[in-house]
């Protein structure tokens, strides 16, 4: 039985990863999803080692703790802090290829299931800002629960404002979640390899070669120049407002609440909008928009 089991593995990791058929004509593109699988590993190792130094309950002075304590402890904490603004960036430039040659169409699970991605990776994301604790931190946690009713205000803050307790059971959350998200993601790969992947000439295509020594080793040369960038900002809080250093004061508001680059959209549509629940609509509606560009077939610019 241990060698049935040992052999099915070997099996289905050549299957999938050493003689998959991968179209000829793909392009660099197409390694961008490889980047945000890379991305969300970085991801998953430096939140498991800043969870053996974050306190919930003394959270603010425990970074400060990570970043001046902690031996290279500022490294994990702005790699930490600076790779979901790639891991969004990716997923988008992710999606923008996909519409433009029509994957989505071709493959509309797959569609499907990398919009259940995006929310969850956006919900991970919220959540993790908010343990930073910061003025900005607190003020955007408080702006997105005051578009909730109050009775589920108290359920999921366990207060009616933000207190420790809120930040406990959201520090659960954002632990549990990546773990969730990397299964939805083996069942994205699924999807993918189920049908084949597409290519810039049409959506099936004769020219095949193996996966192995061809796309890994783009796969490699990407990967290799997105770490080189992301090192370049491991010391930096360039990427984030620095009033989220500021220690959070409930009876202060900020002058202006800049949230990160991938929320700018969803908090522009609370300004603009008079009412927050309509508001609070118009964020499920963008979502619903993402589902709903899987069923239309756009004609890619051609030269």
């Amino acid at each position: 039985l241990y060698k049935f089991f040992v052999l099915n593995f070997i099996q289905t990791i050549k299957a999938h990863f050493v003689i998959y058929p991968i179209p000829l004509s793909i392009n660099y593109f197409w390694n961008i999803g490889f980047i945000v699988f890379i991305c969300i590993v970085v991801q998953i190792i430096t939140g498991i080692i800043l969870t053996l130094f974050y306190s919930v309950d003394n959270n603010y002075h425990s970074i400060i703790y990570i970043l001046r304590e902690v031996y290279n402890g500022y490294i994990i904490k702005y790699m930490h802090n600076n790779t979901p603004t790639f891991i969004f960036l990716f997923m988008f430039l992710h999606m923008a290829r996909s519409l433009y040659y029509n994957i989505s169409t071709f493959n509309i699970l797959t569609w499907y299931n990398g919009i259940i991605l995006l929310s969850l990776v956006s919900v991970i994301s919220y959540l993790g800002y908010v343990l930073a604790w910061g003025q900005i931190s607190y003020w955007g946690a408080t702006v997105i629960l005051n578009l909730l009713h109050p009775v589920l205000v108290y359920l999921i803050s366990g207060n009616y404002y933000i207190t420790v307790i809120c930040l406990r059971r959201f520090f659960i959350f954002h632990f549990i979640l990546p773990f969730i998200l990397l299964i939805f993601f083996i069942v994205h790969v699924y999807y993918l390899h189920d049908l084949g992947s597409s290519n810039t000439v049409s959506l099936t295509s004769p020219l095949l070669v193996n996966m192995t020594l061809f796309i890994i080793v783009k796969d490699i040369h990407i990967v290799i120049n997105y770490l080189s960038v992301i090192f370049n900002f491991y010391d930096s809080f360039l990427l984030s407002h620095p009033d989220n250093l500021i220690y959070p004061d409930p009876l202060k508001t900020p002058i202006h609440i800049v949230p990160e680059f991938y929320f700018l959209a969803y908090y522009t549509l609370l300004k603009v909008i008079p009412s927050k629940n309509i508001g609070f609509m118009a964020m499920i509606l963008v979502f619903l928009m993402f589902i709903m560009l899987g069923d239309i077939y756009i004609t890619p610019l051609t030269i």
